[in-house]
């Protein structure tokens, strides 16, 4: 167990670091929205295979402010195999909120850990890539709900009965992605598993264990 000095210093650097990166300096919003935008595009192009999919920056001729919704995916298929369905999807996002918000909430977690510092460093570039991960993922789970059918999955074809599961977590994932607590849950997991890797997997490993003897 940490000292409770270590763990009130953990909480007063989280909230410095928190507080001067979220902090509206100039420029970044715009800065970190265009780097958003690629993100988002990896992302959302990932999961439509026939990259149909466009983002913009949304009304550009608005002035950029912290809270502004910026950031406009836009999914149209007009020509598509026989399997897919046309039409036209699209979402308004915020990439402070979806993206900037979790990313430096996942740093400032690790950065306030009171680790050696080459082991932080690691950690910080371990959770700097899941959490980009996590940030094109979002957006890219509704993208790919929109349209997704049965056709699309070859195993769906050989095992149909599976589909109705699938849509089923499939929605829910999609609903998911339109909270905000995602966005705040995900930077603590990340947190755990880069910070305590060790000590989490062995601890999920006993809970297995112990759930497989009671059954």
């Amino acid at each position: 167990m940490f000292p409770k000095r270590k763990i009130v210093g953990f909480f007063f650097f989280l909230v410095v670091f928190y507080a001067v990166a979220m902090a509206p300096w100039p420029g970044l919003v715009q800065a970190y929205g265009n780097y958003y935008r690629v993100v988002v595009d990896f992302g959302t192009n990932a999961a439509d295979p026939l990259h149909n999919v466009v983002i913009r920056r949304y009304r550009p001729d608005e002035p950029l402010t912290s809270t502004v919704m910026d950031t406009r995916v836009i999914h149209r298929i007009v020509s598509a195999p026989e399997h897919w369905p046309r039409g036209f999807s699209q979402s308004i996002r915020s990439s402070r909120y979806t993206g900037y918000m979790p990313t430096i909430l996942t740093l400032a977690l690790i950065l306030a850990t009171p680790l050696p510092w080459k082991r932080r460093l690691v950690s910080l570039c371990i959770g700097a890539l899941l959490v980009n991960a996590f940030v094109a993922l979002m957006p890219a789970i509704q993208v790919y709900k929109t349209f997704d059918v049965p056709g699309n999955h070859w195993i769906f074809g050989q095992i149909p009965s599976l589909y109705p599961a699938w849509e089923f977590l499939l929605g829910k994932l999609t609903e998911m992605s339109m909270w905000l607590s995602p966005y705040y849950i995900a930077p603590t997991v990340i947190w755990l598993l880069v910070v305590f890797r060790r000590r989490v997997w062995a601890w999920a490993a006993e809970q297995v264990a112990l759930q497989a003897e009671r059954t």
